[in-house]
């Protein structure tokens, strides 16, 4: 065999243990949640047909559909990703030992459980929350509530 092929095999076999990683598997499952929730908003966005305040009402129910996936959704996301590792018998972290990440001091202690609660799945859905208050701030939101009531058939009067 070539060189060639020996370094595709290599690099094939790192991918296939990559994704068996309980990180890749977490995140994969996390993402695909958190993305559905968030198509639901870009989708509707997209939507030539959709009034300002339609669009402002999707803006609220996709942010407390996260607000509520962050506060109640980490020990279900968590059982779906054991069931992929019992189904395949992969050996899974145990989530109450001590967490050893790289970027982790010796003298910090934190549980692999806090790692992956914390800094893997509060911090993504925090980061969404982030990006979809920035897009859509109150005052932009104010602003297109209100000008959502002017009429420009009516020489911009305002409706009541």
């Amino acid at each position: 065999m070539s060189a060639l092929v020996f370094s595709i095999c290599g690099e094939a076999d790192g991918c296939w243990i990559a994704m068996k990683s309980f990180d890749f598997v977490f995140i994969l499952y996390m993402m695909h949640k958190i993305f559905g929730i968030t198509n639901m908003l870009y989708q509707a966005l997209q939507q030539k047909s959709i009034d300002i305040l339609c669009a402002m009402e999707q803006v609220d129910i996709i942010k407390s559909l996260l607000q509520r996936y962050r506060d109640d959704g980490f020990d279900t996301l968590l059982s779906h990703v054991e069931l992929v590792y019992d189904k395949y018998s992969i050996n899974k972290p145990n989530m109450d030992d001590c967490y050893r990440g790289h970027l982790i001091r010796q003298d910090d202690f934190f549980t692999t459980e806090h790692h992956y609660r914390v800094d893997v799945f509060i911090t993504a859905i925090d980061s969404e929350l982030v990006e979809i208050n920035f897009r859509f701030n109150d005052a932009s939101v104010e602003l297109s509530k209100f000008s959502a009531t002017l009429h420009p058939t009516d020489n911009l009067v305002v409706q009541e």
